[in-house]
């Protein structure tokens, strides 16, 4: 059995908006062999696969609770690993000369290992039901959430504000233009499927899944835009 749910179309949605980036990014890389962009395709597709294992957990594949939690659990070991390579990205941009590329990317994957057997060790407190609405849902010990957040903040926050920092100062107005939009539609999507851990309520769902598509769609634009303006690339 399974079951089916826009919560799940909109992650699906995503993930395929995370493929195409990842591909986008890397026939890019295949052009110009630049290691930061050989780091963001991987982010791309990793978080691709991310999604893709989320949606299945979320009971499209199957409604027997160990088969879902095992894909959970597969989806935030992929997060962890995609969390790392975009840290990596930004240090490769930010601090291409100072050779802390290796050195913080091994304590991020030390960081990821710590954090997969933290959920490993307290996947057998976990428990999947069903809403009213029919959604999939997992009761998270706590733990595993305070885990999961921790690293969140950990790899993203940094990571983004250099990022961020770092894009102000270009000097082109399309490329500032392009980064910033890529970045919006990157916040949604995170911001769209991190409320699915923690709300119950229609309109809520409909609000995250409505982040998740929109910032799909954020994010194509933000990677074909040149090709949509007939932009010269800079």
């Amino acid at each position: 059995m399974f079951s089916f749910s826009l919560t799940v179309l909109s992650s699906a949605i995503a993930a395929l908006t995370f493929f195409i980036s990842g591909l986008s990014v890397l026939f890019a890389w295949r052009r110009q062999r630049m290691p930061y962009l050989k780091s963001s395709a991987t982010f791309f597709i990793i978080f691709g696969f991310q999604l893709l294992f989320i949606s299945l957990a979320m009971g499209l594949f199957s409604t027997e609770s160990r088969i879902n939690i095992g894909l959970w659990l597969v989806g935030y070991m992929l997060m962890f690993i995609g969390i790392s390579y975009f840290v990596r990205f930004v240090v490769q941009i930010r601090f291409p000369y100072l050779g802390l590329t290796r050195i913080v990317f091994s304590l991020m994957i030390f960081l990821s290992l710590i954090s997969l057997t933290i959920l490993s060790l307290n996947a057998a407190e976990m428990d999947c039901y069903f809403t009213e609405q029919g959604i999939h849902k997992f009761r998270v010990p706590l733990m595993s959430s305070i885990t999961i957040g921790v690293f969140t903040v950990i790899g993203f926050l940094p990571s983004l504000t250099l990022l961020i920092g770092g894009i102000l100062t270009i000097k082109s107005r399309f490329v500032k233009i392009r980064f910033l939009i890529l970045i919006l539609g990157f916040l949604m999507l995170a911001t769209g499927g991190s409320m699915h851990n923690f709300i119950e309520a229609p309109f809520w769902y409909f609000l995250a899944n409505s982040l998740l598509i929109i910032g799909s769609v954020m994010m194509l634009l933000g990677i074909y835009l040149r090709r949509f303006l007939r932009v010269e690339q800079n």
